[in-house]
């Protein structure tokens, strides 16, 4: 990025990098791409991992929970998925009375990213 755009510089958004848009318009393709590539190997190289979830609409109104909305559902399952993976990668837990209890650890810390909105109603909600 141009270092007279820094200080207007707020917010990446990896589709305006894949494309040449917003605070990437004007950068060469070549560049962009080389870009991408650099932050997917550190995805690997540092052993980062994500979580993914996604809810199928149709099966989703035929659900107990169909009168909700998908892009929530997916959402909070998403984040159900995060919770298990970071308090399970340590033992921050543990057996209680039958019942599995969590302890929060600084190892637990993520980073959410949300960079798919379909309408700015879903963002500010979100």
């Amino acid at each position: 990025m141009p270092l007279e755009r820094m200080d207007d510089f707020r917010e990446f958004h990896a589709s305006e990098l894949y494309l040449g848009a917003g605070a990437f318009e004007g950068i060469e393709e070549k560049k962009r791409f080389d870009a991408i590539r650099v932050l997917l190997h550190s995805v690997k190289h540092e052993n980062l991992h994500y979580i993914y979830s996604a809810a199928d609409r149709k099966k989703f109104s035929q659900s107990p929970f169909g009168s909700g909305r998908p892009l929530h559902s997916a959402f909070h399952v998403c984040l159900l998925g995060v919770e298990d993976w970071a308090t399970t990668n340590h033992d921050g837990w543990r057996l209680h009375e039958g019942k599995i209890i969590k302890t929060l650890d600084w190892k637990d810390t993520v980073l959410y990213i949300a960079d798919y909105w379909d309408k700015k109603e879903d963002k500010e909600q979100f």
